[in-house]
C-alpha cells in the first residue's frame, strides 16, 4: 500500500525528533539515507510502504541516550540489542498517535525490534529493513562519516563484510554495496572514518 504524504511527514517529524538526540553526526544522516534507499528498494522488489516506510525512519531510534561520541566498534555491539528493544517501545509510542490500524504497528515495531538481529532476518519485510539499513550504513555521500573512533573503522568494515554482506539478496543492494567497497578501497585501506 501506499504511504500518504502527509503521514511520512508526521512519522520523519517525530523520528527526527529523536534521532537528533541519538548517535551524534549519525543517525540522523544514516536514516535518511536508509529512507532513500528503502524507496529504491520497493521501487526495484516491491513492498507496502505503510510498513516500510515507517519501520526505516524509526530502525534506529532506541539509540537515544545510549552511547556517545568516539565510541568504539565494540561497545557498539554491546549495545545493538538495546537499542532494538528501547526503539520497539519508542516506536509505538509514535506510532500509537498516528492513523495506522494495529495490524500495521505491530509489523513496523517488530521490524524495528528485529532489523540488527541478523540471523533471525527472514520475512521480505525484515529483509527489505536490513538491506535499507545495509545500504544507509555504506552510502557516504548520504550519511557522511558518522562518530565512530577511528581506529573501530576496520572493526566496523570487516564485520559488515563477514556479518551483513553475505545476507544481502536483492541485486540492487548486492551491486551498490560491491561498488562502495570498490570505490572507497583507498579510503578503507587508510582506515578514514567512514560509517557507523
Amino acid at each position: 500500500m501506499k504511504l500518504d504524504r502527509a503521514l511520512e511527514e508526521k512519522i520523519k517529524q517525530k523520528a527526527e525528533e529523536v534521532l537528533i538526540k541519538c548517535r551524534p553526526n549519525w543517525d540522523l544522516p544514516h536514516t535518511q539515507a536508509a529512507v532513500y534507499w528503502m524507496k529504491q528498494l520497493i521501487e526495484h522488489e516491491g513492498g507496502d510502504e505503510r510498513i516500510l516506510i515507517p519501520a526505516i525512519y524509526l530502525h534506529d531510534i532506541g539509540y537515544y541516550d545510549l552511547i556517545g561520541p568516539g565510541y568504539t566498534y565494540q561497545q557498539l555491539r554491546q549495545i545493538k540489542p538495546k537499542h532494538m528493544i528501547k526503539g520497539e517501545k519508542l516506536a509505538r509510542q509514535i506510532l500509537n498517535d498516528l492513523p495506522l490500524s494495529e495490524k500495521e504497528v505491530k509489523e513496523i515495531t517488530h521490524l524495528v525490534r528485529i532489523h540488527d538481529d541478523i540471523p533471525k532476518i527472514e520475512s521480505f519485510n525484515e529483509q527489505m529493513v536490513f538491506e535499507a539499513d545495509c545500504l544507509g550504513m555504506i552510502d557516504r555521500e548520504k550519511a557522511g562519516v558518522g562518530s565512530l573512533a577511528k581506529e573501530s573503522v576496520g572493526d566496523f568494515l570487516q564485520s559488515f563484510k563477514k556479518r551483513r554482506m553475505p545476507k544481502l539478496k536483492s541485486k540492487l543492494a548486492r551491486g551498490k554495496v560491491k561498488e562502495f567497497f570498490e570505490k572507497e578501497k583507498n579510503e578503507i585501506d587508510k582506515s578514514t572514518p567512514i560509517m557507523v
